[in-house]
């Protein structure tokens, strides 16, 4: 039964692990900011970035910041998929072998090995008047490459709507 509970407690505090990893500046006002704009849009945005600019605009607009050029903007808004790789492996390793007097003969098979691609979308807020990042946030889930169309276009807006819910933090209480 303990075995059971402490199994159960476990699935648990799993289960209310954060989507989404944010990081701030502690000590940052972040009530003094106004205005925000999308860092480094000179030339073609790509798909991602059209769709990442239209998650994140009515959100920051829900938060009272008003989107502006980069050169009135208090916050510049960075973002970007940075692409992560892993390796996992499938079925599993056989083997026999056959040895005397210090001779021997052996044959094995291992477990079929793949690389997975994935992308974690990575949001940051630089404060303009001090070129220092005050925010950031880097999703948990994947925006895998084969996603494509509305698909994709529905887990950006997932993921930043996760990020943008713990912006501005929280403040605690002195």
């Amino acid at each position: 039964m303990r075995a059971f509970l402490i199994g159960l407690f476990t699935l648990a505090l799993t289960g209310c692990a954060s989507p989404v990893l944010v990081d701030y500046q502690s000590g940052t006002a972040f009530d003094g900011y106004s205005s925000y704009a999308f860092a480094g849009s000179e030339g073609p945005r790509s798909l991602d970035a059209q769709r990442i600019q239209a998650s994140v605009e009515p959100r920051m607009k829900a938060r009272g910041l008003e989107l502006v050029e980069p050169e009135a903007a208090d916050l510049l808004l960075h973002h970007r998929v940075k692409e992560t790789r892993r390796v996992e492996t499938t079925g599993f390793a056989f083997g026999f072998g056959y040895g005397y007097d210090h001779v021997g003969l052996g044959l094995g098979t291992g477990p079929e090995v793949y690389e997975i691609r994935e992308g974690r979308l990575i949001l940051e807020l630089e404060d303009r008047n001090t070129d220092q990042v005050v925010w950031r946030a880097e999703s948990r889930h994947d925006l895998s490459p084969d996603l494509t169309g509305d698909k994709r276009r529905e887990r950006i807006e997932k993921l930043v709507n996760q990020m943008l819910e713990r912006f501005p933090p929280a403040r605690k209480a002195q």
